[in-house]
Order: structure tokens, then C-alpha cells, then sequence
């Protein structure tokens, strides 16, 4: 009965990992807005 518990963690690691990196490449690109976790984009601006 391991089955839908792997499938369940699995998928929860893919999408944490999409996540990362979606986050990750947004954050290069100088003036677009940082990841949603910090609350302000690349120039140091804060968005609400």
C-alpha cells in the first residue's frame, strides 16, 4: 500500500522543483518581480 503515497510525494517534489525553478529564472531578469515570497522585485521595489 505504498503506492499512492510515492505518487502523492513524487508529484509534490515535481511540482516544488517546477516551482524553484520558475522561480529562479524570474528572478534574473533585472526589474520583473522577484519571487511572490519576498514581496519586492529586482530594483528593490515592494508590491502589494
Amino acid at each position: 500500500m505504498l503506492q499512492p503515497q510515492f505518487r502523492l510525494t513524487t508529484l509534490f517534489a515535481i511540482a516544488l522543483f517546477i516551482g524553484f525553478v520558475g522561480n529562479a529564472s524570474a528572478a534574473v531578469r533585472i526589474g520583473e518581480p522577484a519571487p511572490a515570497f519576498t514581496g519586492a522585485d529586482t530594483q528593490g521595489k515592494t508590491h502589494r
